[in-house]
């Protein structure tokens, strides 16, 4: 039986090896050019296993021979890297498996930067390891130097509230923040004439309109546990209406954090029952959270609300009434679970897609029929014109459109579950080319059922139409649709292609797997760039309540931009990438923010400086592979 004569190094990044055991002395080119001793401590272990299950290594040597095969002769330059991907978020404390990906050896170097960023949260910022930083090092021949990102994000944790450790009585004095019934009257009849209820109808009309009325009822005895419950019902919703306080300043200022701080003290409260004023508590002080960039401790009231729309049966309780229909309380209390529900559901998919985290639930377990008239009404504007409240919005006959696209989210789903997830590692080479190509006609299905006022373009350079002309709510939809469009595109071929490039067990013909890798990653960076193009075009459109939920476009987009030009810095597009890497500084700098706190400044700052690295890595990869182009005519990058 042959023994394979990778060193320990190499054998553990999967990467072919040039190595001699009988020859001590000698170093392989990759233990070279990394400064690593050069050991092969592991072969008689594997020798010894070997013996005990006859006939595997010799498979597994076959497979050792297909990878170490050149794939291509079509493309220029090899790199024989291993890229460890595990990324933390700026907002979430984001704990990704660690993912060691295979490099087959003579691979393009385009390939190595899917292997490289490719699980981030939601910020869109990633923390690279070690291993990627030494991949970096190897394309530009500089240091990364991340160490600004290292403390802006430090100084963005240490400036998260302290949570709240108090007593039931404590807890209690909180509720004097409450202000007076009116004030709270006021800020439901305010929402509920606006586009904000169809866009989040996180509490129904009629229903708290009873928890109002619970919340200031008079008594001497000390509250019961059914006025607590509406009393941080009414706190949660103020906070959360904080947030679209610019769309109703006709309303006084309030102290909004104040509001939270005491919802957020009698936490442990809610979790004692699921009632569907506990699960729209935890929805609304998850919005509260995901608006103001705090990810982390929104994720937690997420879990908590979709554990409650469980028990409540929100995910399968379909024979609800009509928003025509006349309804009973009971019958009224059954549509806003489900309606409750589909919040849940649609963050829960957005959440899963950006950071690789599970999702909570499972398509398979839930009937998703769509709500009726959803489908005709979602993208007709009850008001014509560009006002954001208007009596009209009062009208209950109204189908809510919801935070996000029903079927997008379906389909994001999809994608982690055929991309994503612990069983899609599992998958064929050919069976992830056939998702892919489900994903994708599926996706343009959906594109085309859109209307064209808000129907995300396939590729975007310069766009046309105005969105001021629009009605409100197509220009909300037409931003939302735009980004979350073309993140998915990306999301759905950048698993493909990293999956391909990763797998060399293969049944793929070489120029079939080249020509799926590389169709991927040309969509991957037209999205990308679509990204940024139509943000720069809608950035006056953009409200300053959803700062927090647009910025991880852009950070996301730039970071594949980067990816690409130190793959393939030698290519026509590289140099008018860094321009536009460049531009994307400004771009999130003039991004709309409704009142700037430090928290955003920081924030910004930030990706300032993620970005500005970025760039000189940029430059500096494209001026080692000109030089090295210059003094090597085969333009074979060799060892730093």
């Amino acid at each position: 039986m042959r023994i394979r004569r990778a060193c320990d190094a190499c054998r553990q990044r999967k990467i072919q090896c040039d190595g001699d055991p009988s020859s001590p002395t000698r170093q392989c080119d990759w233990c070279s050019c990394h400064g690593m001793p050069c050991t092969f401590h592991g072969l008689q272990a594997r020798a010894a296993k070997s013996k005990l299950r006859p006939g595997l290594d010799d498979n597994l040597t076959d497979q050792s021979e297909r990878a170490s095969k050149p794939l291509s002769h079509d493309f220029s330059g090899s790199l024989n890297v291993q890229l460890v991907s595990t990324m933390s978020d700026t907002s979430i404390a984001c704990h990704s498996n660690e993912t060691n990906w295979a490099f087959p050896e003579d691979s393009t170097s385009s390939y190595a930067g899917l292997l490289l960023g490719q699980n981030r949260c939601h910020s869109g910022v990633p923390f690279f390891t070690k291993e990627d930083e030494e991949w970096i090092y190897s394309r530009t021949g500089e240091q990364a130097d991340f160490r600004k990102l290292t403390t802006s994000l430090m100084r963005q944790r240490t400036q998260l509230p302290a949570p709240l450790q108090m007593s039931l009585q404590e807890a209690t004095d909180h509720l004097s923040v409450l202000p007076s019934r009116g004030i709270a009257k006021a800020f439901l009849d305010a929402f509920h004439q606006s586009t904000l209820r169809l866009a989040f109808p996180v509490v129904d009309y009629t229903l708290f309109q009873e928890t109002i009325a619970t919340a200031y009822e008079v008594s001497d005895m000390l509250p019961s546990p059914k006025q607590i419950t509406a009393k941080i019902g009414v706190l949660a919703f103020l906070s959360m209406v904080g947030v679209f306080h610019d769309k109703l300043s006709f309303l006084p200022p309030m102290d909004w954090d104040a509001y939270y701080d005491a919802a957020r003290s009698f936490l442990p409260h809610i979790l004692d029952e699921a009632t569907v004023e506990n699960l729209q508590t935890a929805l609304m002080l998850y919005l509260r959270q995901r608006h103001f960039g705090r990810s982390e401790s929104g994720a937690i009231y997420h879990s908590i609300a979709c554990r409650m729309a469980f028990i409540l049966g929100g995910h399968t309780s379909t024979k609800t009434k009509s928003f025509n229909d006349e309804v009973t309380r009971q019958e009224r209390q059954a549509r806003h679970i489900r309606l409750l529900f589909w919040h849940c559901y649609v963050f829960d998919k957005d959440i899963a897609l950006r950071t690789g985290q599970v999702p909570l639930i499972s398509d398979k377990d839930c009937d998703l029929t769509l709500p009726e008239g959803y489908i005709e009404t979602q993208f007709v504007p009850p008001v014509p014109g560009h006002d954001v409240s208007s009596f009209f919005f009062a009208n209950e006959s109204l189908v809510p459109f919801l935070p996000g696209e029903l079927r997008l989210s379906m389909l994001k789903h999809k994608t982690y579950e055929l991309l994503y997830s612990a069983q899609a590692l599992t998958k064929s080479d050919s069976e992830v080319i056939r998702a892919i190509l489900e994903l994708d006609d599926e996706l343009e299905s959906w594109r085309l059922s859109i209307p064209n006022v808000v129907r995300p373009a396939l590729s975007v350079s310069d766009p046309k139409q105005p969105l001021s002309d629009l009605p409100i709510q197509h220009r909300m939809q037409n931003i939302v649709l735009h980004l979350e469009y073309h993140y998915l595109v990306v999301a759905i071929h950048r698993a493909g292609a990293r999956r391909i490039a990763n797998n060399p067990d293969t049944g793929l013909h070489a120029n079939e797997r080249h020509a799926s890798i590389n169709s991927s990653i040309a969509l991957c960076l037209e999205a990308s760039r679509s990204t940024l193009f139509y943000l720069r075009a809608v950035i006056n459109d953009l409200a300053g309540e959803i700062f927090w939920v647009t910025v991880f476009y852009p950070t996301a987009a730039v970071t594949m931009l980067f990816l690409q030009i130190l793959a393939e810095p030698l290519a026509s597009q590289a140099k008018a990438d860094i321009e536009l890497l460049s531009s994307a500084v400004e771009l999130i700098r003039g991004m709309p923010i409704q009142k700037p706190t430090q928290h955003e400044i920081d924030h910004i700052q930030l990706v300032n400086d993620f970005i500005t690295e970025l760039i000189r890595l940029g430059n500096c990869a494209i001026a080692k592979a000109g030089r090295e182009m210059a003094t090597d005519g085969s333009g074979v990058e060799k060892c730093m």
